[in-house]
């Protein structure tokens, strides 16, 4: 008697696939009867600037994919641009709603776009870690080559610690490689190890030459970089910077009605602990900040002395 066992590669795409949407770049124009409206009817009045790959960050309706999916979104100067994103909810309904963006960083290709998540319930993909990671190990692909949805591709982690180049010309280090084929319309779906947990972005292809067909060789930006990111380009819009930690402080300073006494943040950035003067109790307040949120703390630990190491 035969039993089949589901292999790796379809216990991943069972667990991701309902997370991973299909992004539409579009440009469309104004209609005859109002030159002050624009509208998004793509059968009619937008044209199909190009296709890419993202997925949903959480339950609010952000997602992440490359910036150089939705670059032209990004330096539009003509109100006439656009993504449509298509996705499905956790119980396996497709819908279709407009991206707006909230935050882009060229230097990482990474960019988060928001949509309307109102009478629906999102799967957000479930996140793991690219520091373990080893040659050899497999992993699998999933996305839109072509337009064609939820496609998925197999190989192995070919090669860590890459550097490619990333859109404003500064390099991405860190970079992993793979030989899960990726091709146009890849760009921003997950790279996802046997379990499903994405453990990096898929970003880059090297082509043959005149030909247009992938190489093998096939690049993803480590889901440790895009943790780091996105959650900054959530709250204010732009990458982590020294000023946006400033600003963190400056607020908590005022919420907290400035006072003699030290207040420690701990931030998955870097994992640095760092102060302000906070507060009218004595002693040290330790907060952590949600990983996907840092617009609030998360949790008061301690508002009586603590030693800090």
């Amino acid at each position: 008697m035969y039993f089949w066992k589901e292999n790796d590669g379809e216990r991943g795409a069972r667990e991701t696939s309902p997370s991973v949407v299909f992004i539409k770049d579009l440009e469309i124009v104004k209609t005859p009867r109002s030159t002050n409206e624009v509208t998004l009817t793509e059968e009619e009045n937008a044209k199909v600037e190009g296709t890419g790959s993202g997925f949903i960050w959480d339950k609010t309706g952000h997602i992440v994919t490359n910036y150089h999916v939705i670059a032209k979104l990004a330096t539009d100067t003509s109100g006439l641009q656009r993504c449509k994103v298509f996705l499905v909810d956790a119980y396996g309904n497709s819908f279709a709603k407009e991206g707006k963006l909230i935050g882009f960083d060229p230097t990482y290709d990474l960019a988060v776009l928001k949509i309307d998540v109102e009478g629906n319930d999102l799967k957000p993909a479930l996140l793991g870690t690219s520091r373990d990671l080893h040659v050899g190990q497999s992993c699998f692909a999933i996305g839109n080559p072509y337009g064609y949805e939820n496609t998925l591709t197999t190989g192995v982690v070919s090669g860590l610690g890459r550097e490619i180049p990333s859109p404003n010309g500064s390099a991405i280090r860190g970079a992993i490689q793979t030989d899960a084929a990726i091709n146009a319309g890849n760009s921003g779906g997950p790279l996802i190890d046997s379990y499903g947990h994405v453990i990096g972005v898929n970003t880059a292809t090297f082509t043959r030459k005149g030909t247009g067909q992938s190489s093998g060789v096939n690049f993803a930006i480590p889901i440790d970089t895009v943790v780091r990111t996105v959650p900054y380009l959530i709250v204010y819009g732009t990458p982590y910077s020294n000023s946006i930690k400033q600003r963190c402080m400056d607020l908590l300073s005022e919420v907290f009605h400035s006072s003699n006494n030290w207040l420690y943040a701990l931030t998955p950035k870097e994992r640095f602990q760092t102060h302000a003067q906070v507060g009218p109790q004595a002693g040290p307040i330790l907060f952590f900040l949600d990983i996907r949120d840092y617009s609030r703390p998360v949790c008061i630990i301690s508002r009586s002395k603590v030693n800090i190491t």
